[in-house]
């Protein structure tokens, strides 16, 4: 129970950091959040970072995933918008962490600090372009033959 009241206790300050509790839906502009982004920062100890971060929307919010190949962490973390700033809160091990990112087109600039830490860092998330898969078109009336698999091609759309 007690790491329930810690969390809760975390977005509540989250909250208070923005300015206010209230959401509102979701709109348009906002649902453009949604996608993959590189993501590129600093840690603590002065070593920049790089991953990728997820954003989907979830009614009035968005779950975030952030991936580090590198060393595997793989935190999830929740989060609105309020006066036009996407903020998030995870929990990182015993670390409580709150973002705030500044809302720019593609670009998403972020400062986060942790719970004690008394420092904020930065961090950059940059959508990548979408992949969509294309199906290969309708087949020739007259059959053929080929020596490779029929597969959909992947091609990036900006």
């Amino acid at each position: 129970m007690r790491a329930g009241i810690v969390v809760a206790s975390a977005f509540i300050g989250m909250a208070v950091l923005v300015g206010s509790a209230s959401t509102t839906a979701v709109n348009a502009g906002e649902k453009s959040l949604v996608g993959v982004y590189t993501c590129v920062g600093t840690n603590p100890n002065g070593v920049p970072y790089a991953g990728l971060a997820e954003i989907r929307a979830t009614g009035d919010t968005y779950h975030a995933r952030w991936t580090f190949p590198k060393s595997g962490f793989r935190p999830v973390g929740v989060g609105f918008v309020h006066n036009g700033k996407l903020v998030i809160g995870y929990q990182s091990g015993t670390a409580i962490v709150v973002a705030v990112y500044d809302i720019n087109g593609k670009t998403l600039k972020g400062r986060w600090t942790a719970f004690g830490s008394g420092t904020v860092w930065s961090e950059t998330l940059e959508r990548k372009p979408a992949v969509v898969t294309v199906p290969d078109p309708a087949p020739d009336p007259a059959p053929h033959q080929h020596d490779e698999p029929d597969e959909p091609d992947e091609r990036e759309i900006a």
